[in-house]
């Protein structure tokens, strides 16, 4: 069962995702939140895949739900938004990127091979990101709820990812 840390009101306690079978139910409600492009850390090749919901487990009365990634990340999550492009403009559909501070941290002897592949035809110093990654797309800058990541939303995440991920 994945932890919730104090710093981080992101995270799930509900171990019942399985990619591929995982069908999110509460009460009767399947919460389909939208397709996620994940960024595995041992792949070379990044792909998309269904992300569902949870109810929030820090505000339960909050009406959207937040996204179950504890098949990604049983050690917890947190996230960061991207608002901005690499050129300055401001996204209409901003970006949030979750990883887990712990492999962050204790992984860095070994890097994430889908973002280094990712990154690497950008000029830039090698990305030393270690652990997975998992992006999805919020609908609009209120930051509320989600729709498909697409393709053309990688140039956000290379560029990113070729500044080390700030």
């Amino acid at each position: 069962m994945a932890q919730i840390l104090p710093e981080s009101p992101l995270l799930s306690t509900t171990t019942c995702s399985v990619v591929g079978t995982y069908e999110a139910t509460y009460g009767d409600k399947l919460m389909w939140l939208g397709d996620g492009y994940v960024l595995p850390p041992d792949e070379v090749t990044a792909y998309t895949t269904v992300i569902y919901g949870v109810p929030n487990p820090v505000n339960p009365t909050y009406s959207h739900p937040i996204p179950d990634l504890t098949y990604f990340f049983p050690l917890g999550a947190t996230s960061f938004v991207i608002h901005y492009g690499q050129d300055g403009i401001v996204l209409a559909q901003p970006l949030q990127v979750f990883y887990c501070p712990v492999t962050l941290t204790i992984g860095g002897l070994r890097p994430n091979r889908a973002i280094a592949a990712l990154t690497s035809l950008i000029p830039h110093a090698p990305s030393r990101w270690a652990g997975g990654v998992v992006v999805m797309k919020f609908t609009d800058n209120t930051c509320t709820s989600y729709t498909d990541f697409t393709l053309s939303d990688i140039t956000h995440i290379q560029y990113v990812f070729s500044c080390g991920g700030q």
